[in-house]
């Protein structure tokens, strides 16, 4: 790697640091240069803006999210493998920096709404994850695994939205516990309802 390319991943590295410990708004161009040592110029010449190095930020930390899901996401049934996805979401967050928070949540609420760059990238990769998740529900369905109460596209979202308030509580409260806590409701609910259908039969 090039020094001129060592500069620029020292700058993405140390702005998602500080953007997902402060926030985005709460962190500076200044906190940035501070923290990595590097001149104003340099920053700006590898990055037109904060947004634009926030941009590349969000694109880096998603594709390393996308690396850890897959590698965590079983083959098989599509009951087995939604289970196993919620896990490797889980398991991403505690082995992370839960008390942070996710920062794809983190940054929806800074952001969400205002029609920035930023705002529509989080709301894109929202969409992708309901779109995932409704996608491996409803093939659930179609193998007869699952019998749902609600529309997959309902379930999805009850999934992301539990999994997004947990966090947000870890970070509040500094423990693991609400996270933790999410993710067996999640689990137990879809266990309901695979049994709902071992039941029917």
């Amino acid at each position: 790697m090039q020094k001129g390319d060592e500069t620029k991943e020292r700058i993405k590295d140390a702005a998602l640091r500080l953007f997902h410990l402060r926030g985005y708004g709460s962190t500076s161009i200044s906190d940035i240069i501070e923290s990595t040592g590097v001149k104003k110029g340099n920053l700006y010449f590898h990055y037109s803006s904060k947004e634009n190095l926030a941009l590349e930020v969000l694109k880096g930390a998603l594709a390393l999210y996308e690396e850890h899901i897959s590698a965590g996401v079983k083959r098989g049934a599509s009951a087995d493998k939604l289970e196993s996805l919620i896990n490797a979401i889980a398991d991403y967050h505690i082995n992370g920096n839960f008390r942070a928070g996710c920062i794809f949540g983190n940054m929806a609420l800074e952001s969400g709404g205002t029609g920035s760059e930023i705002s529509e990238f989080v709301k894109d990769v929202f969409t992708q994850w309901e779109n995932n998740f409704e996608r491996i529900i409803n093939l659930s369905v179609k193998e007869g695994d699952l019998v749902l109460r609600e529309t997959p596209r309902v379930l999805a979202r009850m999934i992301i939205s539990s999994i997004e308030g947990g966090l947000m509580l870890s970070k509040i409260y500094g423990k693991i516990d609400p996270l933790l806590n999410c993710r067996e409701f999640i689990l137990s609910a879809l266990r309901e309802r695979r049994t709902a259908y071992s039941l029917d039969k």
